[in-house]
């Protein structure tokens, strides 16, 4: 009876890993495209579907002339490459100099104008930004973690039906362009002007991400596990 009851514990534990949101993770060194604002040694992020919470941080160093990126835009998708999809994604907007993400309907175009044309304000976050500075290698790490929820909600998109927002699950497309000497003007939480000097970028479609258990996962299979050991030590 006792061996049945761990088992039954042991089968939910393992239940409760398939039906749970999953969490996924990508990650890449060195990663294709151009490091005229900067060489990027490294970009993560991650998306949990439980909560929506989206994190994103990249390493770089500083460009040809000397500047560390200060700023960014950036479309995040469920695995295509978003260039030419309009009003399906979310663009982010990063400025570390007033530590401000600003988030925007993307209009599907090859360039940083998304905050004037649909110019449709999806979500603006303060003091968000990490930014840390190695001496030793002269790199820099900027990282952020935000709720997604607002954003993934679409309201007041132009195509509510074609929406998906900021997320990924096993396939992820990154359209990303890091910018030195940023410059950004605001209206309150509206853009009004984006300008910088040098843009770098990391440009790619249905990569490949990694699925990560939830903590509760581990405890509640180590849970059944011991059970089950206990009650054939019983048993023997």
């Amino acid at each position: 009876m006792l061996i049945r009851s761990c088992a039954a514990l042991l089968a939910l534990s393992l239940s409760s890993s398939v039906f749970a949101g999953a969490i996924y993770s990508y990650e890449v060194n060195s990663p294709s495209g151009s490091d005229n604002a900067g060489d990027i040694k490294n970009i993560q992020t991650t998306y949990d579907n439980n909560n929506e919470k989206f994190s994103w941080s990249y390493t770089i160093g500083k460009n040809s002339m000397g500047d560390y990126s200060d700023g960014f835009w950036l479309v995040v998708t469920d695995g295509e490459n978003p260039k030419n999809d309009a009003n399906e994604y979310a663009i982010l907007y990063g400025d570390t100099d007033t530590n401000r993400l600003t988030a925007y309907e993307y209009s599907g175009q090859n360039n940083a104008n998304s905050y004037s044309t649909p110019g449709n304000l999806l979500a603006s976050f303060d003091n968000v930004f990490s930014v840390d500075t190695d001496l030793a290698t002269m790199e820099r790490t900027v990282s952020f973690d935000i709720d997604a929820s607002d954003i993934n909600d679409g309201n007041g998109v132009e195509n509510p039906g074609m929406w998906k927002g900021l997320n990924f699950a096993s396939k992820i497309g990154v359209w990303f362009h890091a910018s030195t000497q940023t410059l950004i003007g605001y209206a309150n939480k509206e853009i009004t002007s984006f300008g910088y000097d040098k843009q770098g970028w990391h440009d790619v479609g249905n990569k490949t991400t990694t699925e990560v258990p939830e903590p509760g996962v581990f405890a509640l299979l180590a849970i059944g596990m011991i059970g089950l050991r206990v009650a054939r030590k019983r048993a023997a």
